[in-house]
């Protein structure tokens, strides 16, 4: 249902920037849509589960300071 909602979103966000050339698109994600979306990406043995995935917070932690680092000795802006 997720992947739906966020399908006519995206639909409504691109018809809103064709302008008048787009007036008469319509879309409606449905669950065939969904399926035949699932089935051409391959997402079909995905599981999703309320529980999370242990993170190692350690190495992240190191990862987010050197990336740090690097972003300030190269003067990167945030984009």
């Amino acid at each position: 249902m997720i992947v739906q909602i966020k399908g006519l979103s995206l639909f409504n966000d691109l018809k809103k920037e064709q302008g008048s050339c787009a007036e008469r698109e319509s879309f409606v994600a449905s669950c065939g849509w969904f399926e035949r979306f699932r089935d051409r990406s391959n997402l079909g043995g995905i599981v999703i589960t309320a529980e999370s995935a242990s993170a190692d917070k350690e190495p992240a932690a190191i990862y987010q300071a050197l990336l740090k680092k690097g972003i300030d000795e190269e003067e990167f802006t945030p984009q």
